[in-house]
Order: C-alpha cells, then structure tokens, then sequence
C-alpha cells in the first residue's frame, strides 16, 4: 500500500506541475503536436505512394483513357487499331460502366459522394501490353497523337517517379525527425525546468531527510510523459480529421480522372497511435531526465 500511495503521490505532483505552466505546456503540448503531425503525414504519404506502386505493378505498361463523348464508332476503330499494331501483345478495354463499378468498388464505404453521377460521364479506356517494354516510348507518343485520346500514361515511369517521390520523403522524414526533435526536447525540458526552480527549496528538505531519488524525481518524469502522451494524442485525432478530408478530396475527384485509392485509415490507425504515444512518451522522458540532470543538485 505503501508503494501505491507513493506512485499516486509522483503522479498527483506531476499533473500539479503541468498545470501550474499552462502557457509553456501549451506551448510544448504544440511543438510535439507539429512534429508528430508532419512525421505522420511524411509516413502516411510514403505508404500511400507504396500502395499505389503496388496497385500500378500489377496492371498493364499503358493506360490509354478516350475523352468523354467519344461516339462507339470511333472506340471500336481504336481498338481495332490498337489490336492489329505489332507492339501490342494484349489489349483490355474497359466500358464506362466497367469504370463506374471499379470506382465504387474502390470507394464503397464513400459511394455517397457519387449519388447523381452515373457511368456517362466516365471514360472508356484501354489497358495495352506491349511486346516489348522498351517500345514503351514510341508507343506513348504515338497514341497521344490519335484523335480522341485524352490521356496515355506509361505505368513504369509513374511508379519510377513515385519511387523518386517516396525516397525524397523518407530522407526528409529523417531530417525533420532531427530538428524537431531536439526543438521538442529542448521547450519540453524547459518547461519541466520552470517546476524545477519553483520547487527547488522543497525538494532540498526533501533531500535533506532522506527522500529516495525516484520519490524527488518522478513527479518531474510524470510531467514530461503526460505533455508528451496529450501531444501525441491531439496529433493523432488531428492527422485521423485531415485524412479523411484528403480521402474525401481523392474520391469526389476520381470520379473525373484516374482514379488513386488510399490507405484505408483503419488499417494504419493502431500502429500510428502507438507509434505516435511511444514518441511523445520518449521526448518527453529525455526531456526530463536532461532538466533533472541539469537542474537538480541535490
């Protein structure tokens, strides 16, 4: 009993130092906050562009989409065409109805956002393999050419340029993981060091008649998780609110274009708030071993 009244003791004193430096938790609550959210959003658009990679690997080399209102006649001489040129091993058409489908097989838990909109206003369009991959050029340049065409994506450079993209995130990742870091621990730790000074007299006698290490500290390490755990915490409702905003943005224009699909939030969600709580907890534990270390000479 008398080990829990201790750690209850840690903890009561370690939300009372919280809340006796409302400005400066506020101010550290947002900086772990920011830098949790751009993290997260540099991970959840590198996953994303991974997950679209894959989708694009399985499909075939060139996606040739026709404008809206081209007449039947003229998608049968195109497809005539496209299965009687020497480059082509297999060409698929697919019917404005098909896309239609696709679309909200993609989009099924948001097929609100399609009610009034039907597959006439979709495209038709081709999914062509070539023979030979290196004809990929040629081939694009060509088809842009036809009349009727509005659009010929070669799939091998978009997922290489995709490949480009997620690199130069992960590499940034790392960079802001860096500064903001540091900035994180630094404001942190000062905030904790402002509940230092208050408390230093008080923590001398405590010393002095012969209080453990961990019964002077531990409020001080208390402090420093809950700002880390409530910045974490905003970051993750805040990231889950912008997601679905994003996910809701692609879906409304997919109807239109190619269409992309995302990351399901609820299959990311677990692993984002653990990983989000373990690094608020993490800066906020170094923040207050720095300001213990630092502050406390007793």
């Amino acid at each position: 009993m008398r080990k829990v009244r201790i750690f209850l003791y840690i903890i009561k004193q370690g939300i009372t130092g919280m809340m006796k430096n409302g400005f400066m938790i506020f101010a550290s609550v947002s900086v772990i906050f920011v830098a949790l959210f751009i993290l997260g959003s540099l991970n959840l658009t590198s996953q994303n562009l991974q997950h679209i990679m894959d989708k694009l690997g399985d499909k075939p080399q060139i996606r040739i989409d026709l404008e809206t209102e081209t007449a039947d006649e003229r998608v049968l001489e195109i497809e005539k065409a496209l299965k009687e040129d020497p480059r082509v091993e297999n060409v698929v058409t697919i019917s404005k109805e098909e896309q239609y489908e696709r679309l909200l097989e993609t989009f099924k838990d948001k097929k609100e956002l399609f009610e009034g909109y039907g597959p006439e206003l979709l495209f038709v369009s081709f999914e062509v393999k070539l023979k030979d991959s290196g004809t990929g050029e040629e081939f694009t340049k060509d088809m842009k050419n036809l009349e009727s065409v509005e659009a010929v994506t070669d799939i091998l450079n978009v997922v290489n340029l995709f490949a480009s993209i997620k690199k130069g995130i992960e590499v940034s990742a790392y960079v802001v993981f860096l500064i903001l870091g540091v900035l994180s621990i630094l404001l942190t730790m000062n905030t904790i060091k402002l509940t230092v000074m208050a408390r230093r007299k008080e923590l001398e006698i405590m010393k002095f008649i012969g209080a453990s290490e961990s019964f002077t500290r531990g409020p001080f390490v208390i402090e420093g998780m809950f700002i880390g755990i409530v910045g974490a915490v905003v970051a993750y409702f805040i990231m889950k609110y912008v997601y679905g905003l994003v996910g809701d943005f692609v879906a409304e224009k997919a109807f239109f274009n190619n269409f992309i699909e995302l990351i399901d939030f609820q299959a990311v969600s677990g692993n984002l708030l653990f990983y989000y709580v373990l690094g608020g907890v993490v800066v906020g534990v170094l923040s207050s071993a720095f300001a213990i270390r630092k502050y406390i000479k007793v």
